[in-house]
């Protein structure tokens, strides 16, 4: 079966899921208190509590968004390449035919958000983490940023402290000179 077939398959299954999570937690929604009509993301900040948000790129539509995301501090997972290859990217950016150097990523993280690069699903994407990487310097972010965005993802890692510190402790604070 053709590449795009599965794409579009897992796509569906994908938003079939945030359906029915929706579906689950429309009651709550219904008694919030204010009449102001939220974003998903808030409504998962805000009622589930999210600690971590999975491709959150559409977090660059609100600056309000934003800076929750920056003040409490909450991850937002990043797959570039899946973002473009999902038409996300496109859709978030209100454009046709967007490139990865598009991508919001700098933007996110230069607004204090934590953010961590990851694949998504390498065998259907055909993106490894040092492509993803790489897409991120042509998106304009420094070597510097790039080691912050490591630290972040070991910082919000699922590990014990233990662990978590043992990593940490072995990457550069910052990039060598030369």
């Amino acid at each position: 079966m053709p590449k795009q077939f599965w794409q579009r398959v897992l796509l569906q299954l994908a938003m079939r899921r945030v359906q029915l999570d929706v579906q689950r937690i429309r009651p709550q929604i219904a008694r919030r208190t204010n009449l102001q009509r939220n974003s998903p993301f808030q409504d998962a900040i805000d009622l589930l509590r999210a600690e971590r948000i999975g491709h959150g790129i559409a977090a660059i539509r609100s600056a309000a968004l934003m800076n929750t995301l920056a003040e409490r501090r909450i991850p937002l997972e990043i797959c570039p390449t899946s973002n473009l290859r999902t038409n996300a990217l496109d859709i978030q950016l209100n454009s046709a035919h967007c490139k990865l150097e598009q991508h919001p990523l700098p933007k996110l993280f230069r607004h204090g958000i934590p953010v961590t690069i990851s694949t998504d699903d390498p065998t259907m994407f055909h993106a490894t983490l040092v492509e993803e990487y790489s897409a991120a310097l042509r998106m304009g972010l420094t070597v510097e940023e790039l080691l912050a965005i490591n630290r972040t993802a070991f910082e919000y890692a699922f590990l014990s402290e233990s662990v978590r510190e043992t990593f940490l402790a072995q990457l550069p604070l910052r990039a060598a000179n030369g």
